[in-house]
């Protein structure tokens, strides 16, 4: 992630140096300096880390941010594509069953502990109360 991080100021800082030298048209500058083009480099960085739930928030900020770029760039409207394909995103988010570890973890914390955390004696009926010294087993 850190690597994408340093690879997008170094590209940032290139094209700067040649939009100051006169390389590029103001059109450009528009396209490569806004919000959209934020975005994208956020959702670009997102998808190099190393949790799958980044990596989906990554790829939804990317989609998002070429979405609202298309209409800049070609005379495209952006109003009749949103709804269906973030319809369609949900579809695919739910088939692939993305966030299932997420929900696992949680179901891990949620478990009850072998060992009561004051007497330290085994909870072998795994009781929500400790059944040596009666203090609640958390």
């Amino acid at each position: 992630m850190k690597k994408a991080v340093v690879v997008i100021i170094i590209m940032l800082g290139a094209f700067l140096l040649l939009d100051n030298m006169g390389f590029f048209v103001p059109f450009i500058r528009h396209i490569v300096i806004s919000w959209q083009a934020l975005l994208i480099g956020i959702g670009v960085v997102l998808l190099f880390g190393n949790k799958s739930n980044i990596k989906s928030t990554g790829i939804i900020l990317t989609i998002i941010g070429v979405l609202f770029l298309l209409p800049k760039i070609f005379s495209v409207s952006v109003s009749g594509f949103v709804f269906p394909l973030i319809l369609i995103i949900v579809a695919i988010i739910i088939y692939k069953g993305w966030g299932k570890d997420i929900i696992a973890k949680k179901k891990e914390k949620e478990t009850i502990p072998n060992i009561c955390p004051h007497c330290k004696n085994p909870n072998t009926k795994k009781l929500q109360e400790c059944e040596w010294c009666g203090n609640r087993i958390y």
